[in-house]
């Protein structure tokens, strides 16, 4: 290959590559401005006026600058651990971890000098969000347990114990504190961040934030742990049959992006306006949602430290400026959340494209070229969905708002069916066809969900209104009368809850004992293998994918239509425990049932002392975590003695492997 040759290659490679994240936000846009048009709002005026919040003067500017240091620092983290192949979606835990340690020190010592304590507290911080990560990095490492559920369900954990210690332990007691806020006291001034601008809320942290991106990128790109790390992120048993320890640099790629969502939670609690640890209502509305943000932030930067400080700034600036969106065309905020979940699921898809501008390139550069692509999206991905969650959320809202407007809760249901179906096509077209990896897809549709179904709620309902429900079975089958049977609660569920258990063996004949049951596990366990046998591993895994999503549509309005009220997050998490339990029930339906089982007895067993005063206060809300801890100690048990389907996490296609 000539020296011409050899420039257009790096032409191509500095050109192409950003492109990437210019083109999903940029789509994301587009879409957005749909949504805005389809609420009877202009647009341009909109994205004007969130432009001009965040951007528009000094102060204005320094607003968004605080509000994207813990953005920042969490993308950083992300980069470390993405670069590694390791997917931590535990952000919003670790930042919490950090933040309760951090307020914990300041607590216990705050008569320490500034010049002391402020670095203790951020240390501390930064050690607390450390520690939360190790947890599931040494799960992984040694235990071979899937990261992302253990990350996703310590963030659970981890809130509660927040709401614990924020009820209980570490509460103000001092009087004049609200009924849904809990905080602690007013730290010590010695801990206060340093403001840099005047009368604004610029503070240190912004400069803490970009410096931490520096030495990541250093630490990635200029000594021997980051070339490990990379090393094991690119292919594992090469690194492994080269020396490198590979459970060490997993737990240390967890560890290190945890301290970075550790050090963001402390930073958010020394610059607080209020100058306390505080939550209203739910632990997001300390962090804001920065631990999902800063996944965003971390893929629009291309996993690259220094350019994750614009991209943060930037999507800081979107989030600054949603109010003044608002304001100014009357679109909910949730529609940044729901903006953040399509960026995901761009930025992840457009991989597909510049794999084919490499196809149309003579064969010399694409192998060179391949290196700009983004390395999270060069993981193969199988079934997995942890999009479950958005889809049932999705499902919820359209059962609620068809039940309302019908009065028919069957309507409803087909309303939840309809919405996850066409979940399905689109979860099955970006993860089968696009070939994005579904870890992280999987939580752009869950962002998308939560967002989306909150902004037609706000949109189109806005106060809750009950809505009619599903009958139980005695008043279905004999409405005027009580039947004198033994253990009637047995017999006055809906007939829907019946037909979810009736769905179990027939789940089971169809795995199990048919021809398309048997192209299921072929596809699961050796896709190449099912193709040459004649099996369409494309279509069973469309197929298998748009009844997945169909189920969870009808699970999300099966709950609005059992409660008679759909409000904000109603699932609280459902979708993820339920992804859960197919690894507890080592992906056979009956496992699941009797896992599903469990964990219902569990919460209700909860729910039962709640209601008797067994458990009251603080102790109450330390229960609620119960299932998650559990799903974790599943985890490690299931994962130790079932091995997961071979081809869990590998896509199959026909083209070259370049």
């Amino acid at each position: 290959m000539d020296d011409f040759s050899s420039l257009k290659i790096q032409f191509l490679q500095k050109a192409i590559s950003p492109l990437v994240p210019i083109m999903a936000l940029s789509l994301a846009l587009i879409l957005g401005a749909f949504m805005i048009l389809g609420f009877g709002g202009n647009p341009i005026v909109g994205y004007t006026e969130m432009f001009q919040e965040a951007f528009g003067s000094i102060d204005k500017f320094a607003d968004t600058c605080v509000r994207a240091t813990p953005i920042l620092l969490v993308g950083v983290g992300i980069c470390i651990a993405f670069r590694t192949s390791v997917i931590n979606i535990g952000d919003e835990g670790q930042s919490i971890a950090g933040a309760l340690v951090s307020a914990a020190v300041i607590l216990a010592v705050p008569d320490l000098p500034r010049v002391v304590l402020l670095p203790l507290a951020l240390a501390s911080g930064l050690v607390g969000g450390a520690f939360w990560a190790f947890i599931p990095g040494f799960l992984k490492a040694y235990s071979s347990v899937n990261e992302v559920l253990s990350t996703i369900m310590l963030n659970i954990v981890a809130g509660y114990i927040m709401l614990y210690l924020l009820e209980g332990p570490m509460r103000d007691d001092s009087g004049g504190v609200t009924s849904n806020i809990s905080q602690t006291r007013r730290l010590s001034e010695n801990a206060d961040m340093p403001i840099l601008l005047g009368d604004t809320e610029l503070n240190l942290g912004i400069v803490i934030a970009v410096v931490a991106a520096i030495l990541a990128y250093l630490l990635l790109w200029h000594t021997a742990t980051g070339f490990e790390l990379r090393a094991v992120g690119g292919n594992p048993r090469a690194a492994h049959y080269s020396g490198i320890n590979v459970r060490k640099n997993i737990i240390l790629a967890l560890t290190l992006s945890g301290s970075m969502s550790g050090l963001a939670g402390a930073i958010l609690v020394v610059s607080s306006v209020s100058h306390r640890l505080s939550v209203e209502d739910m632990p997001s509305g300390f962090t804001q949602l920065a631990g999902f943000n800063g996944i965003v932030a971390g893929l629009l930067g291309g996993l690259h430290p220094i350019w994750v400080i614009p991209m943060s700034l930037l999507f800081g600036g979107v989030l600054e400026g949603a109010s003044a969106l608002e304001r100014a065309v009357q679109v909910a905020t949730p529609i940044v959340v729901a903006l953040s979940g399509l960026i995901v699921v761009f930025v992840l898809s457009s991989e597909r494209a510049v794999r084919w501008v490499y196809l149309k390139i003579p064969f010399e550069v694409t192998r060179v070229g391949k290196e700009i692509s983004i390395p999270v999206t060069d993981q193969d991905s199988g079934v997995l969905n942890l999009g479950v969650d958005g889809v049932m959320l999705l499902g919820a809202f359209a059962a609620y708002y068809v039940t309302l407007e019908t009065g028919g809760p069957w309507q409803g249901l087909g309303a939840g069916l309809t919405v996850g179906m066409a979940m399905g096509v689109l979860y099955a077209f970006i993860t089968v066809t696009l070939h994005a990896t579904q870890d992280i897809s999987g939580i752009g549709i869950y962002l998308f969900g939560l967002g989306f179904s909150d902004l037609l709620f706000r949109q189109l309902v806005g106060t809750p209104i009950p809505i009619e429900r599903f009958e139980g079975v005695f008043e279905f089958i004999v409405p005027d009368e009580r039947l004198d049977v033994p253990y009637p609660n047995l017999y006055n569920h809906s007939i829907i809850i019946y037909l979810a258990f009736l769905l179990v063996p027939l789940a089971w004949l169809i795995v199990s004992k048919t021809t398309f049951g048997l192209n299921i596990r072929a596809a699961g366990e050796n896709p190449e293998a099912a193709d040459s046998l004649g099996v369409s591993v494309v279509r069973t895994r469309y197929t298998t994918i748009i009844i997945g999503n169909a189920l969870a549509g009808v699970g999300g309005a099966a709950l609005v239509l059992d409660k008679g009220i759909y409000f904000q997050n109603i699932t609280n998490g459902i979708g993820f425990i339920a992804v859960a339990l197919v690894y507890f029930g080592a992906w056979r339906p009956l496992g699941v049932l009797a896992g599903s089982l469990l964990f219902s007895l569990v919460t209700s067993a909860v729910l039962e002392w709640r209601t008797l005063g067994i458990l009251t206060g603080a102790a109450a809300q330390l229960t609620e975590m119960v299932p998650a801890v559990i799903t974790v100690v599943a985890l490690v048990i299931v994962t130790r003695r079932i091995g997961q389907p071979s081809a869990l996490t590998q896509t199959f296609s026909r083209e070259i492997n370049y």
